[in-house]
């Protein structure tokens, strides 16, 4: 019986998901399935084995830094159809034929937790009351919400039921994405598993010169820093409490020696960093949720887009994530600097933003080509002028040869 590992993560990144999987468990015999059961948020890695936990994969994948979870996958069902469904829930899974669990054979005692994807007429501790009390029921072991031996999971997405254990790690609800200890949060602060990939789809590599113009918590320059051992971090923001507060959280990382913080504007990078050239710019945008005038944030944008230019080496990337998207690509194709390379949907802080990736031009095609139609122009003008006042001048001496000969 295959062994098979449900990977949750955030929706829209399940490409980053695959390829640091493929990275992961290169070596091991394994095949992976994008959106299992048409559940958009997972990605599913079967490896030939007993149905049981196999260590050396495990412990590959606690690694990984794109997913939340890892969840050794038991079975799924549709959500009951029926007016109480956490309850029907109880009387499915009570019973010895139904989705087998064999984690809990062994395990002293147990908690089911619940994530729900949806809307429904029943809350998550709805069904881990319910589900909890069918495996207490047919097991027989104690469930405990603290110190429990094995973590249930019980997950309703729309209306597919999946049923799981979480082997995140010894003390199994922790979710490998919740990895960094911040000694400052903000109001919205970005998933570290977003965060890294962003910086896959930037294609940061070891070594380079990394920019966050709205650094915010500094999550993005975190995960860099952790992942690449040789990268130096710059962090800018608006907020002098955002900039005070990433450098705290810089020191409890203990990354600090690898980034400086400045309190400045993003529209104006080189006020702050004078000719220096970064090989990468990672940011998460203002989304305007706030103020939510459009006007304001494009105006935002086109600042910062443009400063981003002329603070990047040639073909550097401009990697962010943005509720305007729309806008976003406007100006970056609008201006003629940009080539955009890829765009995707996210699901994260309960919005729909899209990561968009940019590289920057060898040359302002834009200013070129208006150098260009003032050349030509001036020099039509020239030729013009040129020809009619010689035009005139015949005009003149016809005239003076003309009363001459009156």
């Amino acid at each position: 019986m295959p062994s098979k590992y449900l990977l949750s993560t955030s929706i829209g990144i399940n490409e980053e998901v695959i390829q640091e999987v493929a990275e992961k468990l290169a070596g091991i015999e394994h095949v992976v399935e994008n959106s299992p059961f048409g559940l958009k948020s997972y990605v599913l890695v079967t490896h030939n084995g007993d149905g049981m936990l196999n260590q050396e994969i495990v412990t590959r994948l606690r690694t990984m830094r794109s997913i939340h979870d890892i969840l050794l996958y038991h079975g799924h069902l549709a959500l009951p159809e029926v007016e109480n469904p956490p309850l029907e829930l109880y009387n499915i899974l009570k019973e010895k034929d139904s989705i087998q669990i064999p984690t809990l054979e062994k395990a002293a005692h147990f908690r089911v937790t619940c994530m729900r994807l949806g809307k429904h007429n029943f809350h998550a501790t709805d069904v881990e009351m319910e589900v909890g009390g069918a495996l207490h029921e047919r097991y027989e072991k104690p469930a405990k919400m603290k110190g429990y031996e094995r973590c249930i999971r019980a997950d309703v997405i729309i209306n597919t039921v999946v049923i799981s254990t979480l082997v995140n790690n010894t003390e199994n609800s922790v979710s490998l994405s919740k990895r960094h200890k911040l000694a400052f949060v903000r109001t919205v602060t970005l998933k570290p598993n977003v965060a890294y990939a962003m910086l896959r789809l930037a294609q940061v590599k070891d070594g380079d010169d990394i920019l966050d113009p709205f650094v915010g918590s500094g999550t993005i320059l975190l995960e860099a820093a952790e992942v690449f051992p040789n990268i130096t971090g710059y962090g800018l923001d608006r907020s002098g409490a955002a900039v005070k507060g990433s450098k705290a959280n810089a020191v409890a990382a203990n990354l600090s020696h690898r980034m400086s913080f400045v309190h400045g504007n993003a529209r104006t990078l080189h006020v702050h960093y004078g000719d220096k050239k970064f090989d990468k710019i990672v940011s998460n945008f203002p989304w305007g949720i706030k103020t939510g005038k459009t006007a304001e944030i494009r105006e935002l944008y086109k600042g910062t887009i443009y400063s981003a230019w002329g603070a990047l080496k040639t073909g550097g990337i401009l990697c962010c994530i943005v509720l305007h998207d729309k806008i976003t690509i406007q100006l970056l194709r609008g201006s003629g600097n940009w080539d955009v390379l890829s765009a995707k949907v996210v699901k994260t802080g309960g919005k729909l933003p899209a990561i968009i990736v940019a590289r920057k031009r060898e040359q302002d095609t834009v200013l070129y080509d208006l150098q260009k139609q003032r050349s030509a122009t001036y020099q039509y003008l020239q030729d013009y002028t040129k020809a009619t006042d010689d035009d005139d001048k015949k005009g003149d001496d016809t005239e003076m040869a003309a009363s001459k000969d009156a």
